[in-house]
């Protein structure tokens, strides 16, 4: 059990910059009111680019119920978390850190230094990537990133019944490619889109921007897709 005040993560096979540490300690020690910090990654190896992530507490909770714009490998978080019950759940296959990521919603802040923190090797053997092409554990993946977006969705304070929640969870993670996509089915989702964004307008304002950046997104992907089927 990790005694220290700060926990940090890292794959076995990716490099933090040297200042790393350093840097993600310090915006804690100066921000009381955050309870977790990463930043961007910069891709090596088959693949070389730099990954950008939003950078606020608010853009960060609200893209967050669209998809993961947090790096696992990169984070640092308050051990106090952890002591509080949120956990990360080794059962969640690869959605773990997403997870874990989405129980932060609401309950403490997030943010990701703008520069890069991790050098991340990329490859084609990667349980994630390979995940995608097996079948039943892209079905896996599907029904518990259904679970994940029930609860980043509830935690952003918005109400849906369990036919929006499936519609939303289907077309809206990385599990879309189990589907087909259709015009109408997409033109529902909008409409799904578009009443959450009616919702957080309302109730929870300072998430409406990092919400629809990521959704329209995903909508422009999805619409790429209908178009070139």
């Amino acid at each position: 059990m990790a005694k220290g005040q700060y926990i940090a993560f890292m794959d076995s096979d990716d490099i933090s910059v040297p200042e790393r540490l350093e840097w993600e300690c310090d915006f804690l020690d100066h921000h009381d009111d955050y309870g977790l910090v990463g930043g961007f990654n910069h891709t090596f190896g088959q693949a070389d680019s730099i990954v950008e992530f939003p950078v606020t507490n608010e853009d960060i909770s609200g893209g967050m119920a669209v998809r993961c714009v947090m790096s696992n490998g990169n984070m640092l978080f308050r051990k106090s978390l952890i002591d509080q019950g949120f956990h990360i759940k080794p059962e969640y296959f690869v959605c773990e850190d997403y997870d874990f990521f989405c129980q932060m919603i609401g309950h403490t802040k997030m943010a990701n230094l703008p520069q890069v923190v991790l050098n991340v090797r990329y490859h084609t053997r990667q349980t994630t990537s390979n995940s995608w092409k097996i079948p039943y554990q892209l079905r896996l993946r599907a029904a518990i990133l259904h679970e994940i977006h029930r609860m980043a969705l509830t935690n952003l304070r918005l109400t849906f019944t369990e036919e929006e929640l499936t519609l939303y969870s289907d077309w809206m993670g990385d599990t879309a490619r189990l589907y087909t996509a259709s015009l109408e089915k997409i033109q529902k989702l909008e409409k799904l889109l578009d009443k959450f964004e009616d919702q957080l307008a309302a109730e929870n304002p300072s998430y409406l921007n990092g919400f629809r950046q990521q959704a329209d997104r995903k909508l422009k992907k999805l619409y790429k897709k209908v178009n070139e089927s």
